[in-house]
């Protein structure tokens, strides 16, 4: 697949990145580990599952494109096999009669994978001259041969005698395109598949000319003599069959997957020549080019007003504001007592007053409020509260006026868009949006070699497509509260309009609930600033929630004197408490050792209970959930031997 490759690399991927900057303002991520034509240098079964699982969580559109050639490819070494099946392979092979001085030489045993496995070493290379380099890659590949064979006869010796199932064997014997589709699409939920995933087939019928056959077959003759000892071991032809007419087809009809065929019928006397080849590849970029196109629009036309026409900056900003808030509250692994807190001033429908979360530097404030801000609607059941989250100090322009654009634009958005989804609630789930996109696209390509239901890949090649793509409803510009911002309006009608928004379009029935985190970071005493222009006291239906460091005493000297309702004696609050205010701790260092044991049991790994002395140590000297989650980098690269 390297001359497909390359095409895609040369021809697709570039164009589609300028589409997307210039029609979406997005930027498209391509990630190849099967970019190098030698196999050994691929990364590990284990990073490439790591591949594939950080690219589906953090791309909101496309994240797998697979090319399936006619050639299955051969198998990897496992990268880790556990303990007790490591023991019954080694086992029966000893008393078959076979070596197993190399394999127990390129595996060592690791306590700290769970369960414990042993290990492949990675292959040691010392030669920098080039030629010696050369001779000493070719060795490593005849070595890493003789080990498949010696793995997979093992293997088979254990299906023999009913020691494996023949369905766990095939893990050994499968190709490493092979192991990745299934590792990507087996037993995944339909939404990480449909319209996420692309896969291309591409079958050819006498691709092996007459002279080619020829040379095969007095190459295989001696080996013919040789038969295995067991005929239920499966060929390469069996496992290919398996994963493009059984895998594949059944994901088409449970998942909506993504395949497209194409057979190509060469010639016998010549075989699939290498013109064949250029044309096919040519047939498939612009089918590639046609399809992911029309999978990105999608999403856009998903997620976005028809009449759309507002400034793409503070859109873009919006979309990744939001994807940031989610990313953050993934962070949320220490359940905090300060979340009732912040719940019971949520619920509190006549509070006019600000909370304010303060805490030390790195103490969980953004994480907890992000968090926060997931849960809000199921925290109040008997409305449809507008959350809007804004991380200040990591905007592309930290000014009040830029702020304040934004929040305008975000809250006069989101009540559009809940507004119009009340209207027409079925609009966003028409699937005439994405058939017709893509039929104007299909006129784009050269598709006659193409069936429309199954389409093209090439062989051992998986590319993970990875992009942040998010698009959000749009407020309609000609409303009188639109998200449109002049250019060159001043912050005292910025803060009119805010103040104009903030009081008509939050309800009883949709409150708003705005959380800001990062004002006292900002740089140029700009947080107090923009504090200063934000209403006060708050309107009704309104929540203002504020992050802001205990050691910021700025920021929340400028709060207390602006948010002190003319009567607010009378209701029993201090005149010098402007706001409400939660204090973040530090967490218990017993907490801190059960994130991490959760966190190494996620990614498959855990310490020894000598290293535990080590992480006990390290936590008691620091108790944040932020030290924690770091340590957990650290230690997962911890191994035992």
């Amino acid at each position: 697949s390297v001359v497909e490759r390359r095409a895609l690399r040369e021809s697709v991927f570039p164009r589609l990145r300028e589409h997307c900057r210039h029609t979406l303002g997005l930027d498209v991520r391509v990630i190849d580990p099967f970019e190098s034509s030698d196999p050994s240098h691929w990364p590990d079964e284990n990073t490439r599952q790591q591949l594939i699982k950080d690219c589906r969580e953090s791309s909101a559109g496309p994240f797998l494109l697979a090319l399936v050639g006619h050639q299955y490819g051969t198998a990897s070494l496992p990268a880790q096999v556990e303990v007790s099946e490591y023991q019954l392979l080694l086992q029966e092979s000893q008393q078959a009669g076979v070596s197993t001085q190399e394999l127990e030489r390129v595996y060592q045993r690791d306590e700290n994978t769970t369960p414990p496995s042993y290990c492949l070493r990675p292959p040691h290379r010392h030669t920098c001259r080039p030629q010696a380099k050369v001779k000493e890659e070719e060795e490593i590949k005849r070595e890493e041969e003789e080990l498949r064979k010696v793995f997979q006869t093992t293997v088979s010796l254990c299906v023999h005698n009913g020691l494996m199932t023949p369905q766990r064997a095939h893990s050994y014997y499968r190709s490493a395109l092979d192991a990745d589709l299934r590792f990507a699409l087996d037993n995944r939920p339909d939404n990480d598949i449909i319209r996420r995933c692309l896969v291309y087939l591409h079958k050819v019928i006498n691709a092996k000319g007459e002279r080619e056959k020829r040379q095969m077959n007095s190459q295989l003759q001696p080996q013919s003599e040789a038969a295995t000892f067991d005929l239920r071991t499966p060929t390469d032809e069996q496992l290919f069959s398996e994963l493009c007419d059984n895998f594949l087809p059944g994901l088409i009809t449970s998942s909506q997957l993504l395949v497209y065929t194409t057979t190509t019928e060469c010639d016998h006397r010549h075989g699939y020549t290498t013109a064949r080849r250029r044309s096919y590849a040519e047939s498939l970029c612009q089918q590639v080019y046609s399809d992911l196109v029309g999978l990105i629009d999608s999403v856009n036309i998903l997620e976005t007003s028809e009449d759309s026409q507002l400034d793409g900056a503070l859109a873009r900003e919006q979309a990744e504001q939001e994807e940031l808030c989610d990313i953050l509250s993934r962070l949320y692994d220490v359940i905090r007592p300060e979340e009732e807190e912040v719940r019971a001033y949520v619920e509190q429908r006549e509070q006019q007053r600000p909370l304010v979360v303060t805490g030390g530097p790195c103490t969980g404030k953004a994480v907890l409020l992000a968090h926060c801000a997931q849960q809000i609607k199921s925290w109040l059941p008997d409305c449809d509260p507008v959350v809007i989250t804004y991380f200040c100090n990591l905007s592309i322009n930290p000014s009040p006026k830029h702020l304040l654009s934004s929040l305008c634009y975000q809250i006069a958005g989101r009540y559009r868009a809940e507004s119009s989804s009340e209207q027409n609630p079925s609009h966003l789930d028409d699937p005439s949006c994405i058939t017709n996109l893509r039929d104007n696209n299909s006129n784009c390509s050269l598709t006659s070699n193409l069936d429309p239901h199954h389409e093209t890949t090439t062989r051992e090649h998986v590319t993970a497509y990875n992009q942040d793509l998010s698009t959000i409803s749009c407020p309609d510009p000609r409303g009188p509260n639109s998200g449109i911002i002049k250019p060159d309006i001043c912050l005292s009608e910025l803060k009119e309009r805010l103040s104009s928004l903030l009081s008509l379009m939050p309800s009883t029935k949709q409150p708003l609930v705005l959380i800001l985190d990062g004002l006292d970071h900002i740089k140029n005493n700009f947080g107090p600033q923009i504090i200063e222009n934000l209403p006060s006291p708050l309107p009704p239906s309104v929540k203002l929630i504020l992050a802001v460091s205990s050691n910021r005493t700025q920021v929340l000297q400028t709060i207390s004197p602006q948010r002190n309702p003319p009567h607010c004696v009378s209701e029993g609050f201090e005149k010098e408490s402007g706001y409400v205010c939660v204090q973040l701790g530090l967490v218990d260092r017993k907490q801190c050792v059960k994130m991490l044991a959760s966190l190494l049991s996620g990614s498959g790994r855990r310490v020894t209970s000598g290293q535990q002395a080590l992480v006990n140590q390290a936590l008691t000297s620091c108790c944040l959930t932020l030290y924690a989650r770091l340590l957990h980098l650290h230690t997962s690269l911890w191994h035992s031997g």
